[in-house]
């Protein structure tokens, strides 16, 4: 069987996916093509184009099955490449352009081209499939949202279209790294140690982080902080304030180059901490998860569908604002007062259920392969 496998947007996280993919299924005759993650503006309308002209002979092969990522714009590679037309295409949606929350430098139109780009992606996929149940329900809302704005012209019977043909098939997470004892003792005896492993980006929320600092500080609260993950050229300014102001909290600060390091951290830490606006499944938190660290989330996006409501904590009206960062950090900041005072109730959250030996079988039997 020869599949084409496309990853437009080729950030940590999507090329994890695909070289998980590719081993679990070496009877496959893969053919992988990518672009660097890294100038999304230009990257996302542009790669059709890029394709089209540095891989036009592998395009032109002849293939069984395409399996890309959403970011791919499918429709427009489909057109340019006429023998891609007719095979069957699996779209995998890692996230989506409805739910994404807009910084105050992407105007309404750009979001309204990325929108509508998505929207014909998923049109063009034979079987779309979304890493959450929140990632699929938001884009259905968002694109009703989005035709209930176009002047005319925009029948909304496309939504029941694309659920109908619509699966939820989560990343799976590695084997190896999972899973620990449904029990867990503190770390250490003179504070709790909290790790924040998301990328450095706004939409991670590092000004919540920075309020949960601040009044963990405030508050006398003893905790030390393990802050890594991908970094890029340019990091939102709250980090050098983090560093600078609690300096002697830090027990690891920046991207781990070492995966063997990055995993000993994961594994010391007693708290996993996020304050995301943005996250479609969260596979930082279930690395940390299923090394056995106690999530503590914001009862928004794709947690609530593998983490207790006890570990969940209530958000604020508008955490974009500088009002509602201060109100969900306080009330980070006292959930880990709690978690950390009530240890002997501690206990692990169980993600069996998304074991990469449970749920690799599962994309093979959507992508039609066959391992025997």
């Amino acid at each position: 069987m020869k599949i084409l496998l496309l990853s437009a947007y080729h950030a940590e996280s999507h090329a994890r996916w695909c070289r998980e993919l590719v081993k679990s299924a070496p009877s496959v005759d893969w053919t992988v093509l990518t672009l660097p993650g890294r100038r999304f503006s230009w990257r996302y309308p542009g790669n059709a184009y890029s394709w089209y002209m540095t891989e036009r002979e592998t395009l032109s092969q002849d293939y069984d099955l395409v399996f890309c990522t959403s970011m791919v714009n499918i429709a427009v590679l489909r057109g340019l490449c006429p023998n891609l037309a007719n095979v069957r295409c699996v779209v995998y949606c890692h996230e989506n352009q409805f739910a994404y929350p807009l910084q105050h430098d992407i105007v309404q139109r750009d979001w309204l081209y990325f929108a509508i780009q998505n929207l014909y992606t998923v049109l063009t996929g034979d079987v779309i499939l979304f890493n959450s149940v929140y990632n699929q329900e938001s884009l259905l809302k968002g694109i009703r949202t989005l035709l209930k704005k176009m002047p005319d012209f925009a029948p909304r019977s496309c939504i029941e279209e694309i659920r109908a043909k619509s699966m939820v098939l989560p990343v799976p997470i590695a084997d190896e790294h999972v899973f620990a004892p449904q029990s867990k003792s503190p770390s250490t005896n003179d504070g709790i140690h909290l790790v924040w492993n998301h990328r450095w980006e706004y939409d991670k929320g590092p000004q919540i982080l920075l309020e949960t600092l601040k009044a963990l500080q405030e508050q006398g609260s003893p905790f030390k902080l393990s802050l890594v993950g991908q970094q890029f050229s340019r990091s939102p300014e709250q980090f050098a304030e983090i560093e600078a102001q609690f300096a002697s909290h830090l027990l690891h600060f920046g991207y781990q180059e070492s995966k063997d390091e990055y995993i000993n951290i994961l594994d010391s830490a007693d708290c996993v901490l996020s304050t995301a606006l943005h996250d479609f499944q969260g596979l930082a938190m279930m690395d940390a998860i299923g090394l056995g660290c106690i999530p503590l989330a914001p009862n928004r996006l794709a947690y609530p569908e593998y983490i207790p409501s006890k570990y969940l904590y209530q958000p604020a009206e508008d955490p974009k604002s500088n009002e509602g960062a201060k109100i969900e950090g306080e009330r980070l900041a006292e959930k880990i007062t709690e978690l950390w005072e009530q240890q002997s109730k501690w206990q692990t959250v169980d993600l069996t259920g998304y074991k990469a030996s449970t749920l690799w079988p599962k994309y093979h039997q959507v992508l039609g392969i066959n391992q025997n």
